[in-house]
């Protein structure tokens, strides 16, 4: 009886597990078959980057134009990448991500509708991004050829806000302007040639100091237009503050085409004498309308600052390298002797010691200006309350011509000893409340003096009697003989 119970309650175990494999296999197969019929969406994954247009065409009836002039109707077919998304993942939302563009232009108006286009196909995720293909039937007004849009990511027809704004420069789009003759009657339509602009200058940082050589890079740019420029060269003339280092200073580049950047480098070299100051340098471009034969051409002055070094300089510097701790006795005196070997003048010069401990007696010397070529001096009595070694430093603070603080420092170390007598720095002056007294030290000088003479006169006058009592007793032997 027991094993039929058991037997029963496995085989109930069993078609439970059963059915619950069974119930699970169902629901895989639901969800693909979800996944495959579209059911579910799939959104994109952010990955960093941005959108940008990566290409674009002008159609026409299913083929591509070369020249769109004012009036010309045609197909903008815009090549889209967002490079922020990658491959799709599951969503709640049950759609799938739709872009959407709408014109926002001068230069291109809608042939027809209100100039919206909606995303064309499905989605494409390649190895760079999220890619698709926005179309806009347009028609060129003349004026301008950038073509501009704001793009959406909605679900919803009413969507509001844009994700972005993204813009490009139709090339085979020819600008026209319309001019009358002298009479106000007939106008004509002319192809607007391309010109020079500057786009970017670069020097370095800061100032060029004199006698310096640095690498002037110009990047200047073919301006939007129909024609190409052709025999295009550039001509840099600096002022005599700046001669070229290296190389030529005409440059020959050829063709520009519209929009083109145009690369150059001049090697230069700051003059040495040349003052502190901003001095001019003009860029001449050169070139030929290619289709007019008109000349084209354009001057960019630049203004780049030379500054002069500062060559303040501390000269035959000889610090005292022994003192006396607590007192003035000469040991730690010093001449601080400046000369100023640059070009420009320096103004606000002061002087002063610096160190742990050491002080002096006369703090900061305020020199004032000091011309090119000058010289000038400070005077230290150096002093140290503390026996021991020390470490300071003269520090000299000045101004330069360009109007920028500076600090010269000189490092030196000191050792500080023991005074020969132990007394106050206060007793080598007179002390206002006691002057015309003398002071208890005095006194002692005086009596070892006095003492010192003593003993002297004492030591000569013995002296002098033994020499005499000698000589009485060589008299006496010479008389018993």
């Amino acid at each position: 009886m027991d094993v039929k119970r058991k037997i029963s309650v496995l085989a109930v175990l069993v078609a439970l597990l059963m059915v619950i494999v069974v119930a699970g296999s169902l629901t895989v197969a639901a969800s693909d078959s979800s996944h495959s019929s579209g059911g579910s969406s799939s959104a994109p994954q952010p990955m960093g980057g941005g959108i940008e247009i990566t290409s674009y065409e002008t159609v026409v009836n299913g083929a591509s134009i070369s020249h769109i002039t004012e009036g010309t109707s045609f197909v903008m077919r815009l090549h889209i990448l967002d490079s922020r998304l990658t491959s799709p993942v599951p969503i709640a939302d049950p759609a799938i991500i739709q872009a959407k563009g709408k014109m926002n232009t001068a230069s291109f108006r809608p042939a027809s509708g209100e100039g919206i286009a909606y995303q064309l196909g499905g989605n494409f995720y390649g190895e760079m991004g999220f890619e698709y293909v926005l179309e806009f039937p347009v028609t060129y007004t003349g004026v301008g050829n950038t073509f501009s849009c704001d793009i959406y990511y909605d679900n919803d027809v009413n969507n509001i806000a844009p994700v972005t704004t993204a813009s490009v420069s139709i090339h085979n789009c020819v600008e026209t302007t319309s001019s009358s003759d002298s009479t106000g009657g007939s106008s004509s339509t002319v192809v607007r040639g391309t010109g020079f602009a500057l786009k970017e200058a670069s020097y370095g940082q800061g100032a060029v100091l004199a006698g310096e050589r640095f690498t002037l890079e110009i990047t200047m740019m073919a301006t939007s237009g129909g024609t190409n420029i052709e025999n295009v060269s550039a001509t840099l003339l600096p002022e005599k503050e700046f001669t070229i280092a290296e190389g030529s200073s005409t440059v020959y580049y050829g063709t520009a085409r519209p929009e083109q950047d145009i690369l150059l480098s001049f090697d230069l070299q700051a003059a040495s004498d040349a003052k502190d100051g901003s001095y001019k340098v003009t860029l001449e471009m050169k070139g030929v309308n290619s289709v007019s034969g008109d000349p084209v051409g354009i001057e960019v002055d630049f203004s780049i600052p030379i500054a002069q070094p500062d060559r303040l300089v501390i000269n035959n510097f000889t610090p005292p390298d022994y003192i006396s701790a607590g007192v003035q006795d000469n040991t730690g005196q010093m001449t601080v002797n400046l000369i100023n070997m640059g070009k420009s003048d320096l103004s606000n010069v002061m002087v002063e010691v610096v160190g742990d401990s050491i002080y002096t007696l006369e703090g900061t010397t305020y020199l004032g200006s000091m011309p090119s070529n000058a010289q000038n001096a400070a005077d230290f009595t150096v002093m140290c309350d503390e026996p021991g070694h020390y470490e300071a430093e003269v520090v000299v603070r000045y101004e330069n011509a360009r109007g920028e603080q500076n600090e010269l420092h000189e490092p030196f170390v000191v050792e500080v000893g023991e005074p020969m007598i132990d007394m106050p720095i206060s007793s080598f002056y007179d002390d206002s409340q006691n002057q015309g007294k003398l002071p208890l030290w005095g006194w002692l000088l005086i009596i070892l003096g006095g003492a010192a003479v003593a003993v002297v006169v004492i030591v000569l006058v013995v002296r002098r009697r033994r020499k005499a009592a000698d000589a009485a007793l060589e008299d006496e032997d010479d008389e018993d003989l």
